[in-house]
């Protein structure tokens, strides 16, 4: 992208003024998040943590995927968001 001229800004504050001042012909705005320890994210607001998050078995995608955790061979695995990050633990674990 920035190849062909894109103006790429990460991690950046920007008001709409300051797009004004750029004079930006378009504006994407990106944003992500990630969850909080206790694994999970906002599909499932009214249950704090997974049952078993205390017991040492249950685990969050982060803790798998920066290989913190160690699951077993036989997993159980909860995408409550529908998204990517579900699949590709699965995909990740599975090879």
């Amino acid at each position: 992208m920035t190849k062909v001229g894109v103006d790429i800004r990460l991690n950046s504050y920007i008001e709409a003024s300051d797009v004004d001042a750029i004079g930006a012909d378009a504006v994407i705005l990106a944003t992500g998040s990630y969850s909080p320890e206790t694994g999970f994210q906002k599909a499932l607001p009214s249950i704090e943590t997974p049952p078993g998050m205390d017991q040492g078995n249950v685990f969050g995608i982060e803790a798998v995927m920066a290989r913190q955790a160690r699951p077993s061979r036989r997993i159980l695995l909860l995408d409550e968001g529908g998204g990517w990050r579900g699949c590709g633990t699965a995909w990740k674990l599975a090879e």
